[in-house]
């Protein structure tokens, strides 16, 4: 049997390790929220998220999903680009959205953003899309419906040596930067 004085020093002991215990998971609650606040209000672009030009949308065949419009506005307002350049068979809701939300114009030369709708004609448009923009410029290649075409225009871009990377929003972005 154990003696009083043993069990009240394991009652105690106890007590400690339970008081520690739930001290540090209200720090660590509390750090985690205050990280989670400092951070989650500087991705806070535009207050007006989720609107878009839904009525153009409705009229276009085949519009760009909402996460890709959204991440091209947001690409556009956080990097303050003045104009941008559409090819490929985007339609009018995508020119509009950028036009009215993001506050950009639409030019054919020295564009800081680029936003290219995929198709097999642009894979051969690429570089001269590349070639034409501006310093410090980033070009969106959307609508990647299947891995080959995402597989054919990375090797491609490596094989021009062209910085890039692939983006998991909405069926796929390629971002390529200058």
């Amino acid at each position: 049997m154990i003696s009083s004085l043993t069990w009240w020093i394991l009652a105690v002991s106890i007590l400690i390790a339970l008081i520690i215990m739930f001290i540090s998971i209200i720090i660590v609650r509390f750090k985690i929220s205050q990280i989670k606040n400092k951070y989650s209000n500087k991705n806070i672009i535009r207050k007006n998220v989720g609107e878009l030009l839904w009525d153009l949308k409705e009229k276009s065949k085949n519009p760009l999903d909402d996460y890709s419009m959204e991440y091209s506005l947001n690409t556009c307002i956080r990097n303050k680009y003045k104009n941008f350049l559409i090819k490929g068979f985007i339609e009018i809701y995508e020119e509009e959205t950028l036009k009215k939300i993001a506050k950009v114009k639409k030019v054919s030369k020295n564009y800081q953003f680029a936003l290219i709708n995929f198709n097999d004609k642009t894979i051969n448009e690429i570089k001269k899309i590349y070639d034409n923009s501006s310093k410090k410029s980033l070009i969106l290649i959307v609508n990647l419906k299947n891995k080959k075409t995402k597989k054919e225009i990375m090797s491609y871009l490596k094989l021009l040596k062209i910085r890039h990377e692939f983006q998991k929003i909405g069926q796929g972005i390629i971002l390529i930067a200058k």
